[in-house]
C-alpha cells in the first residue's frame, strides 16, 4: 500500500478518509464502472440479446490498466478477482434468467453461467498477466466470435479468428 500511495502521490490519510483498503478501492471502481450493457446481435438472422460482458471487463482494465496490474501483483489477487467473478456471475445469471435459459433449479443454466464467466475472466487474466499484448477491441472480438453467438466457428484459413 505504501508504494502504491506513493507512485499515485496520494496522501495516506486521503486515502483512507475514502477506502478501508485496496479491495474496497477496487470494489468501488467495480461499481463507478456500472454493470454490464446489453446488446442486440444478428445471429443467422435472428435478433438476440448478450450480456455485452467482455466489453465491459477488458475496454475498463485497458482504462485502468496500471492499477488492475498493481493490483494483480499483490497479495490481495485471490479476493479481487472472487469479487470480480461474483459480480459477472450475478449479471450473468440475472441476464440468462431474463433470456429464458435460466431455471434457478436446473443444472443446465448454472453450467451455462459458470462457463461463460470462467472463460471471461481466464482470457482476462491470461491478458492482464501478459501485459495486454493485444488491444482491448481484439480481445472482445475473439471472445465474443467464440461465446456469445453460441456457436464454434468452423476453421478456416481465412478466418481471422485462427490467425
Amino acid at each position: 500500500m505504501d508504494n502504491w500511495v506513493e507512485n499515485y502521490r496520494v496522501a495516506r490519510s486521503t486515502f483512507y478518509a475514502h477506502f478501508r483498503d485496496k479491495e474496497d478501492l477496487l470494489v468501488a471502481g467495480y461499481e463507478s464502472i456500472g454493470t454490464p450493457p446489453v446488446r442486440a446481435v444478428n445471429i443467422s438472422g435472428e435478433s438476440h440479446f448478450i450480456l455485452d460482458a467482455s466489453s465491459w471487463l477488458f475496454v475498463a482494465t485497458e482504462r485502468h490498466a496500471t492499477l488492475t496490474t498493481a493490483f494483480f501483483n499483490s497479495p490481495s489477487q485471490t479476493v479481487i478477482l472472487a469479487h470480480l467473478e461474483n459480480i459477472l456471475l450475478i449479471h450473468t445469471r440475472e441476464h440468462y434468467r431474463k433470456q429464458g435459459f435460466y431455471q434457478p433449479d436446473g443444472l443446465s443454466g448454472e453450467v451455462a453461467v459458470r462457463c461463460f464467466v470462467g472463460a471471461l475472466i481466464g482470457l482476462w487474466l491470461w491478458w492482464v498477466r501478459h501485459d495486454y499484448p493485444h488491444p482491448a477491441v481484439d480481445m472482445i472480438q475473439r471472445f465474443d466470435a467464440l461465446m456469445n453467438n453460441g456457436s464454434w466457428p468452423q476453421h478456416s484459413d481465412t478466418d481471422p479468428l485462427f490467425d
